[in-house]
């Protein structure tokens, strides 16, 4: 009976020591255990994640000069390329006009549309409409080259639209516009607003 136990208390003994081995090797292992690589936790997030409410320097961004086609009009206009992760271009089927449209590459970034419409007969035509719940338009400006530029504001914050209207040498017209949805107030607003307002002045025919 004595040589039973004795048995019993080494395997114990032994079991145990092995148990205490295995349990610190799994620490580390751990990238947040004592002793580890500090930048091993780091490294497991995505450092290009980023805070959806704060705010962007959208005025900081550099723009790059882009020409395009959209059903034959000719047209150029000033955009961070480097941001743009999606472009979609289609073409008028007779019933309806085609379009050109981006979209930057984070967040819930502004999109960008250039779509073929008839020249509004005047500035004040562009002061009324149909426009969503709680949206109204805020500026309208005929501007020194001839185009003309409309703004229109949510009073949640939630959304804008900035679009300016050209006409070529043909007497084609077009529009360009920048807006946002998003269903929170967007951070910065604005001064996002006031980004997209020149953003769209850049828009020109050839």
């Amino acid at each position: 009976m004595k040589t039973a136990l004795l048995v019993v208390s080494i395997l114990s003994l032994v079991l145990g020591a092995c148990g205490s081995k295995e349990e610190t090797k799994g620490q580390a292992a751990d990238p947040g255990a004592k002793g580890s690589d500090p930048g091993a936790k780091a490294k497991a997030a995505d450092p290009t994640e980023e805070d959806p409410f704060a705010f962007i320097d959208f005025q900081a961004l550099k723009r790059t000069v882009i020409q395009e086609t959209v059903d034959g009009i000719a047209f150029t206009v000033e955009l961070p390329e480097h941001r743009l992760y999606k472009k979609e271009i289609k073409k008028g089927d007779g019933t309806f006009p085609g379009y050109v449209t981006w979209q930057l590459g984070f967040r819930d970034g502004p999109g960008f549309t250039v779509q073929p419409v008839d020249f509004p007969a005047s500035a004040e035509s562009l002061k009324d409409g149909l426009h969503g719940r709680g949206q109204t338009v805020t500026l309208v400006e005929a501007l020194p080259d001839g185009g003309l530029l409309q703004v229109v504001d949510e009073d949640t914050k939630k959304y804008f639209q900035v679009t300016v209207y050209r006409k070529n040498a043909a007497g084609q017209g077009a529009r360009f516009s920048v807006s946002e949805r998003r269903r929170d107030p967007i951070p910065g607003y604005d001064a996002e607003k006031a980004w997209a307002i020149t953003v769209a002045k850049s828009f020109t025919l050839r």
